[in-house]
């Protein structure tokens, strides 16, 4: 409350100089409480959401509205401005998985989705010539916010449902970023596979992965990316969740290989140079690295004759203890009770629909394989 009445002050149309500078400071106190308490007792996120927590009633005012309400009115280099963007991560962060996770998806997706589309997008422009990091910090921390939403099923669904009615998309959004705004392009990279990998696991609800395939400039951007020694391992993470996403949309059957979307995409990585860096990562120590190479590598072998100036059956001795080790994993995830116990029902559910995914498809790709 004290919070909301601070804001306002600052925002009223009668205040002087004097007033939004004393509002300013009671702002930045504030959310420093709110941080301090927030370390001590990480489960009162979902109060910041307006939803009752340990027997106490809900709150009049949901204070992440008033957050995201400071990030967008407030002048972007504020002190208060970065805090705020901060403690809106924080919360979603620490939102746990909770027996009623449709009241928490409905209230992430009501009171945060758009307000985050907005600070995002007005940032995809430099602010000014040259950004400090300090400068970086409030649309950084919008980015965590929205990789913690993703992380929880239900909520991802939500934003999914939303985005689908949006005339630009997150996902384009995002491109965009990572396209304009090269400051900002790990964080926004990171975003774009967990959008992507969300998506995948949704389908065939919202095909977005199919989407952004037809996005004008979209794979030329993520291509472009993954030419980038710094950028290319999550260039080819985007890009291996791309392939699987057209290969969850395609129709039930043989024709899943056949896909359009899926055939260009891997025509396009058949390139010597792009063949190259798939190569290099597949020599990763990283296990996530080695599969998203394996699964692109997979994918050229699938679609062409060669794959670069090598045999198929070359690449496919390399890329076959991955894919296979993978595949052993998965299996073995399923049956991992411990973290099951530590789950809700909905995460179990998609995390075991998208491993179940991931299972048919690396059995598709090797029994392809196998026959040329």
């Amino acid at each position: 409350a004290a919070m909301d009445l601070a804001a306002t002050r600052h925002f009223a149309a009668d205040a002087t100089a004097e007033d939004r500078e004393v509002a300013l400071e009671a702002v930045f106190d504030l959310l420093g409480v709110v941080e301090n308490v927030m370390e001590i007792r990480p489960g009162l996120a979902q109060y910041a959401l307006g939803i009752a927590v340990e027997g106490h009633p809900p709150p009049g005012t949901a204070m992440v509205g008033t957050l995201l309400d400071l990030v967008l009115g407030l002048p972007a280099g504020a002190s208060a401005t970065r805090f705020a963007a901060e403690l809106v991560a924080v919360v979603v962060q620490n939102l746990p998985p909770l027996e009623t996770p449709g009241e928490v998806a409905r209230r992430v997706a009501e009171l945060v989705a758009a307000p985050l589309f907005e600070a995002l997008a007005a940032h995809r422009v430099a602010r000014k010539e040259e950004e400090s990091e300090e400068d970086l910090e409030t649309p950084e921390n919008m980015l965590a916010a929205l990789c913690s939403m993703l992380l929880h099923p239900a909520a991802a669904a939500e934003l999914m449902e939303r985005d689908a009615a949006e005339e630009v998309s997150m996902a384009e959004l995002l491109v965009l970023l990572v396209r304009d705004r090269p400051p900002l392009r790990e964080s926004a990279l990171r975003a774009l596979e967990f959008w992507l990998s969300a998506t995948a696991s949704a389908t065939p609800l919202l095909p977005l992965v199919a989407k952004m395939g037809a996005m004008p400039g979209a794979l030329g951007v993520v291509l472009t990316v993954l030419r980038e020694k710094k950028h290319s391992a999550r260039g080819a993470q985007i890009l291996a969740t791309m392939l699987r996403g057209y290969l969850l949309l395609a129709e039930e059957g043989d024709k899943k290989l056949g896909d359009p979307g899926f055939v260009a995409l891997a025509k396009k990585l058949a390139r010597p140079d792009r063949l190259k860096i798939l190569r290099k990562l597949l020599d990763s120590e990283e296990e996530t690295e080695q599969r998203a190479a394996s699964t692109c590598l997979a994918a050229v072998a699938v679609v062409d004759k060669t794959v670069g100036s090598e045999k198929i059956s070359d690449v496919v001795s390399d890329i076959k203890p991955v894919l296979l080790k993978w595949h052993v994993d998965l299996l073995d995830d399923n049956d991992n009770e411990e973290a099951d116990k530590a789950a809700s029902p909905e995460e179990i559910e998609a995390s075991t629909k998208a491993k179940q995914a991931d299972a048919s498809i690396l059995k598709m790709l090797f029994s392809t394989l196998e026959e040329k």
